[in-house]
């Protein structure tokens, strides 16, 4: 008694993922793990490219093994072509990658202050973090911004004044105008 033709289809795509890799498809998978592609995605990309059913997830994670320090050569060369390239946002994206891939492993581990950064080197990396830095004037308190609104005699008369009282010339009251009225400043306007 023969059987089914669809037994007999189920059973050649069983046998064709237990071995008989062509060395062009052995390839694709070591460089897919130079590449540092999950699982997942080297079986979706090796069916889609050889139109046949990809190893199992087990005999991926054997080539990770058997072939670690060719994937590691592989990453290294890629690594120099890029740089002599100048590709600098290859690289960028290459480092924001790790930083992720890290944190994940962080939170899994609900290590957050770790993780948190990690996140934070990602957000430098994508030029996202603003720093902020606030401004204060004397002693903490708002900054004077009526030097702003000065007519161009009166400024020079406070300029003259803030730089002789940083020099130590400034009189006890410190009267930003006392360098004018001493007749150390000439003023334009005169």
């Amino acid at each position: 008694m023969s059987r089914p033709p669809a037994k007999r289809i189920r059973k050649l795509a069983r046998h064709q993922t237990r071995g008989g890799l062509t060395e062009e498809q052995k390839e694709h998978i070591i460089d897919c793990l130079a590449c540092r592609m999950p699982t997942w995605q080297i079986i979706e990309d090796f069916e889609a490219r050889f139109d046949r059913k990809a190893p199992s997830r087990q005999t991926i994670r054997d080539y990770r093994e058997r072939y670690a320090e060719e994937i590691l050569r592989r990453r290294e060369t890629w690594r120099q072509n890029v740089t002599e390239a100048g590709i600098p946002f290859v690289l960028q994206f290459e480092r924001i990658r790790q930083y992720s891939h890290f944190a994940m492993i962080e939170l899994r581990r609900r290590r957050y202050e770790e993780a948190r950064k990690h996140m934070h080197e990602i957000a430098l990396e994508l030029g996202d973090l603003k720093e902020r830095r606030e401004l204060t004037g004397r002693d903490g308190g708002p900054i004077d911004f009526r030097i702003a609104d000065m007519p161009d005699a009166e400024l020079d008369r406070e300029i003259a004044g803030r730089l002789a009282a940083a020099a130590g010339q400034g009189n006890e009251n410190d009267d930003p105008g006392a360098a004018q009225k001493t007749g150390t400043f000439q003023d334009d306007a005169d």
